[in-house]
């Protein structure tokens, strides 16, 4: 289970403390300066730990200790302690504390308690928070909870008084956050109900209101002969991302200047035409700019009414983005394996987790290491070695182990929302999506791409069409029927079994163990009793040839075994040996983010964004200087629109004089050499330049040409280094 998750916000440790401490030589503690922060964490609370933690309690405060020992026992028998007259020396009598800053802290509790297992609650209160949750579930929903920024004043004295001073610098945080809390929870769950099932209404109607819309637009784009136009506004559909009202709204506003756009056809068209074909492309083009120039602007104000449906949808809806994330943050990965019969906790692998998965936690009890031999694909063969035996598994990757699979609690659809990304339900797919979220995919129809509807053409459009409105009506009856299903079928998987297939070898009858190369690689020969005979590639696993050290760890590992009068392997030359490895490979990787890729062995990709704002009183494009834009105001930013991590320090290169580079000021640490000049990525979706226009940075959509309110761009630069 996920109890404590770090959200990693920003390059912010999950903590960070900084103390300062003055020299003395009285009993006094001198504190200079300290400073403590800790990153945004989300703190979750179920039955995956509760349930355990419950019984824990209960065993260790029962009479009834089972084969156990009970403490009181234990401390009868202990007799006198070894420390016999020692004497602790005092608590100092006074703090001293000449700065103290505590940075803001942000915590966003998760929970989900079945009220049978809060058997430490007295029966009373259980009973009244079932009848206030009006379920059996206590649960709380993304509640935020935030201490702000705190710099305590100097401080000289004891430290009773200097922590009851702290306190009450929060307790008027600590009473708004227990309102926070109880809003979030299922107390009031009568109220909120309420309000659910008017915003799952809501969401319906504009969600069906924004797919009429949407696909008027699209039927209406075949009517301007357009074939570049058509083609460009179903690309703009399908890329469009709409999870709140502000991103309909900004679509919407964008939709709208692409209409107004579209007048200009009755002058552009013609001067078009005349270029191409003369006086006759002409006239084609008069009669195609008169379509457009009515065309186009009613069919942006019906994708912009779709924008904004689909927005609303997206903000009154169940299926919210904190619902969403709620359902993804219980277990984004399968469970750790844990190694020997003490349970050691390594980092986490996703072959290791998938291993626990497939075979099944007793047949991996006690495993010592688990080694890739080879890989084919998704088909693994692994090593498992064990203090008495080996076995040999052949797993396939189930493409589960890195989030959301079986075994994960996968996010389900439960709520009635639709897809986060905002795509809708596509004709003739009842299951798909909820009455949530439906942005606008509406434009997706296909034909007339020869920019001529003929009647077969137009029945196919206006078919697809019909079909997609006629499953957004049916869709409250067939999201009832997919909860029906579910409810009968359940949709919790099942753990692995251990019923795949492995070939073991007992070390007892090991004889000998001679490394060998068979004309591929390395193996290792293994030979045992009645001509048992065992060789184990060691070249084909993923990162190809092992090491030397690896090897010899392994080999250190059989000989151990052959040796023992028991046959019990001693693994502790190969653990060396790996830990040994994956520091190199840790220390390698130090100082990547997300502006870093890595290419080949040993190359590194800078990138690093340019953004400039189209100025109208300059007519110019130039550096963003918005009081909203602090950070892109710096103009070299990262992929998240923060001043970017390689930047110089401030002091070195300040923001106007960053502003002022044609070229990306940004260079890796001294470590790495560049092999390459700064280059610039093109695209289908950028011009010649390599520039991407779009109203805001925050634009989920964007073309390679501006449009009449594309006021922003931005490119990407490169430069490769070893």
């Amino acid at each position: 289970v996920v109890i404590l998750a770090n959200c990693g916000h920003g390059d912010r440790m999950f903590l960070e403390l900084s103390v300062e401490q003055g020299a003395t030589s009285s009993a006094d503690i001198m504190i200079p300066s300290a400073e403590l922060a800790l990153d945004r964490l989300d703190f979750i609370i179920d039955d995956g730990w509760v349930d355990p933690l419950v019984s824990f309690v209960r065993q260790c405060r029962s009479s009834e200790g089972g084969n156990g020992v009970r403490f009181g026992g234990v401390a009868r028998l202990a007799g006198r302690p070894a420390v016999e007259g020692y004497s602790p020396p005092a608590l100092p009598s006074v703090v001293q504390v000449e700065s103290l800053r505590l940075a803001q802290l942000k915590l966003t509790l998760w929970c989900s308690l079945k009220l049978r297992s809060a058997a430490f609650l007295p029966p009373y209160l259980r009973d009244a928070l079932r009848v206030l949750s009006f379920s059996d579930e206590l649960t709380l929903e993304d509640a935020t909870l935030s201490l702000p920024e705190v710099c305590v004043p100097r401080h000289c004295g004891s430290l009773r008084d200097f922590l009851g001073a702290l306190a009450g610098v929060y307790i008027g945080n600590l009473l708004r956050i227990a309102g926070v809390a109880l809003g979030k929870s299922s107390l009031l769950n009568l109220p909120r109900g309420t309000l659910r099932i008017g915003g799952t209404t809501v969401s319906y109607l504009t969600d069906t209101m924004g797919l009429v819309a949407g696909e008027a637009a699209s039927l209406m784009d075949h009517l301007t002969f357009d074939d570049e136009y058509v083609a460009r506004q179903r690309e703009i559909r399908s890329q469009k991302q709409i999870n709140g009202f502000a991103e309909g709204m900004h679509e919407a506003g964008r939709s709208l200047g692409q209409g107004i756009e579209g007048v200009l056809d009755v002058v552009k068209k013609p001067a078009e035409g005349w270029k191409a074909g003369g006086f006759q492309g002409a006239v084609v083009g008069v009669g195609q700019g008169v379509a457009s120039g009515i065309v186009k602007p009613l069919s942006n104000i019906g994708q912009a009414i779709s924008d904004v449906g689909a927005g609303i949808s997206a903000t009154v809806g169940p299926d919210t983005a904190a619902a969403q994330r709620r359902r993804a943050r219980p277990r984004l990965r399968l469970p750790r394996l844990l190694f020997s019969d003490a349970g050691v906790i390594r980092p986490w692998s996703a072959l290791e987790a998938e291993l626990l998965w497939q075979i099944g936690s007793e047949c991996m009890h006690g495993v010592q290491e688990a080694l890739c031999l080879a890989q084919d694909g998704p088909r693994h063969m692994v090593l498992l070695l064990y203090t008495y035996h080996l076995a040999l598994v052949e797993i396939e990757l189930s493409g589960t182990a890195d989030g959301g699979g079986a075994g994960a609690a996968a996010p389900t659809d439960s709520t009635g929302g639709g897809d986060a990304s905002g795509a809708g339900t596509a004709a003739g797919d009842p299951g798909g999506g909820g009455m949530g979220i439906m942005a606008t995919a509406s434009g997706s129809v296909e034909g007339a791409e020869d920019g001529h509807i003929g009647p077969e053409k137009a029945i196919g459009i206006l078919g697809a069409s019909t079909g997609k409105i006629f499953w957004q009506a049916m869709k409250p009856v067939t999201k009832l029927v997919k909860g029906l299903q579910e409810l009968n079928q359940g949709t919790s998987p099942k753990a692995g079994d251990g019923s795949v297939k492995t070939e073991i070898f007992h070390f007892r009858q090991l004889r000998d163990v001679a490394p060998s190369d068979d004309g591929a690689g390395p193996t290792i020969e293994l030979i045992g009793d009645n001509g048992l005979h065992l060789e184990l590639p060691l070249y084909c696993g993923p990162s190809g040839t092992m090491s030397a050290s690896v090897r010899e760890g392994l080999y250190s590992g059989f000989d151990s075994a052959r040796t023992h009068p028991d046959g019990a392997a001693n693994w502790g030359s190969l653990r060396a040996a790996i830990c040994e490895e994956h520091v190199s490979r840790q220390k390698a990787s130090d100082g990547l983010d997300g502006s870093l890729q890595r290419t080949d062995a040993g190359e590194l990709t800078l990138e690093v964004f340019e953004v400039e704002r189209w100025m109208f009183m300059s007519s110019e494009w130039q550096t963003p200087c918005l009081p909203t834009e602090d950070q892109l105001k710096w103009r070299w930013v990262d992929s998240h629109g923060n001043r970017h991590p390689h930047l110089p320090n401030p002091r070195l290169l300040n923001r106007k004089e960053c502003a002022a580079r044609r070229r990306p000021p940004c260079e890796l640490d001294a470590i790495f050499t560049p092999i390459g000049e700064w280059t610039i990525e093109t695209g289908a979706g950028t011009d010649e330049d390599g520039w991407s226009y779009g109203l805001s940075w925050k634009s989920s959509t964007w073309d390679k040409k501006p449009g009449l309110f594309d006021v922003f761009r931005k490119r990407k630069w490169q430069r490769t280094y070893r």
